[in-house]
């Protein structure tokens, strides 16, 4: 290598250090893009982008990364509640309005390969072990990182490192103050050739276990994705596992998608995934920038996460375009746009966000109060487009407004109160006084946390 000096160094080859790398190499800057593995990886997870995250792919010019790679296209859901199906598409006025699912390697290595054939931009195969910085000033100056193939301990600089490894960032402690938390996990099969119940969309099913997650990601292949309560790893071998995932799932499951889960679940070993939340915080160190899993994360459910990291960085990219940042050693200039980055990105971030753990918890109700809220949530959405053409706009991320997911969430809190009334009957008035109090409560003690801490972050 020539140089060992850039303007930007990216480590984490994946979905959002690809495209930050060949967004920044088309602007002109020189970009240092350190992956440890090049290979295609075999995740779980990163296998659904919703409408939005299509948007910020064409806004970026990297559209053609979602094709050639057996995608499906997604227009929606189908929730599956007490035998009954609700069809909330994407868009109903607008057929066209879609997001699209695959298996996440092909995905990965179209970015990698967008990467590799922007300018001005240097891949290597290299392990990070520090992230250098100026004795006096504090400021991360680049990484010092080991060769792959030399073994060697080399030291690059740039005067703006971003980082993008991912949920078990090593170095996310030393400068990002939030914590990750775990509250349940996800147990990952593929179905082969499932015949779903409604073609091209994702599947919700909601019953007395913990919610179930469908959609297709290649011709053959359909990922389902079973939430366990909890926030340890699961002990696939213990008696009460193999009871859940043997009796109680398929219990649940349409009659069409039994037999390939059963034949899942027999030929092929079960992997798993924290459900984890990472609020966003402000990073004040100069010089680095963390996005990505690295930085923010949220409950797997609505598939928000590929979305949240290609609008983060469209936006990062307007923002230090060079015709607003010229030289990226105008430190306090860089400092100034990254500070509006944070801000900016609470227009979408706070709404993706809020609704992944809201959602979630609505939909596991494990308790009688968030039943009545889950039972109240599905009439909620069945009566049309006018009662969830906003909620599913704010889970594709086509609408960008924390404002209307809280009064939504509320409008479905109090129909909920509607539903339970009439169910039990005036006569049961006193009940239904006393489960209104509980249940509003606890509404509010399921999205207030989240609206209020990534307000304030």
């Amino acid at each position: 290598m020539g140089s060992s000096n850039f303007d930007v160094i990216i480590f984490g080859a994946g979905v959002g250090g690809c495209a930050a790398a060949a967004v920044l190499g088309r602007q002109g800057r020189s970009v240092l893009l350190i992956e440890r593995d090049w290979s295609m990886p075999d995740r779980i997870v990163g296998e659904l982008l919703q409408p939005g995250g299509i948007d910020a792919l064409k806004k970026m010019n990297l559209e053609w990364v979602i094709d050639g790679i057996d995608g499906i296209d997604t227009y929606g859901y189908a929730v599956v509640y007490n035998g009954k199906i609700v069809h909330l598409p994407y868009n109903s006025a607008d057929s066209s309005v879609h997001g699209r699912a695959f298996h996440h390697g092909r995905l990965i290595m179209n970015l990698r390969k967008a990467a590799k054939e922007s300018p001005n931009v240097t891949c290597v195969t290299a392990t990070v072990n520090e992230l250098l910085r100026d004795e006096e000033t504090g400021r991360v100056v680049g990484v010092s990182c080991t060769d792959k193939e030399s073994n060697e301990t080399l030291q690059y600089h740039a005067p703006l490192t971003i980082v993008l490894e991912g949920l078990f960032s090593k170095f996310r402690s030393q400068f990002v103050k939030s914590t990750i938390k775990v509250d349940s996990h996800f147990a990952a099969l593929i179905l082969k050739d499932a015949k779903l119940l409604m073609p091209n969309h994702g599947h919700v099913i909601l019953s007395d276990i913990a919610p179930i997650l469908m959609y297709q990601i290649d011709p053959q292949d359909t990922r389902i994705l079973v939430a366990i309560k909890g926030s340890k790893q699961p002990s696939w071998n213990s008696d009460e596992m193999k009871e859940y995932l043997n009796e109680k799932v398929p219990a649940v499951l349409p009659e069409a998608i039994k037999q390939p889960y059963l034949d899942a679940l027999r030929t092929q070993k079960l992997r798993s995934m924290p459900s984890s939340f990472l609020g966003s915080s402000p990073n004040n160190t100069p010089g680095v920038v963390f996005l990505g899993d690295a930085f923010n994360v949220r409950h797997p459910l609505t598939g928000g996460g590929m979305t949240v990291v290609f609008k983060d960085i469209d936006l990062l990219s307007e923002l230090l375009d060079p015709s607003i940042v010229p030289d990226l050693r105008d430190f306090d200039k860089v400092a100034a746009q990254l500070k509006k980055h944070h801000s900016l990105r609470k227009r979408y971030c706070i709404a993706v966000n809020t609704l992944a753990q809201s959602l979630y918890a609505l939909f596991e109700a494990s308790t009688y109060h968030m039943k009545i809220l889950q039972r109240g949530c599905v009439e909620y959405l069945q009566v049309g487009p006018q009662n969830y053409s906003e909620p599913i706009g704010l889970l594709a991320a086509t609408l960008e407004d924390p404002n209307v997911l809280f009064y939504r969430f509320f409008a479905v809190a109090f129909y909920s109160l509607r539903v339970h009334a009439r169910s039990l009957g005036w006569a049961y008035a006193p009940v239904i006084i006393y489960d209104s109090i509980v249940t509003i409560i606890l509404a509010s003690s399921v999205i207030l946390p989240y609206l209020i801490s990534e307000f304030m972050a």
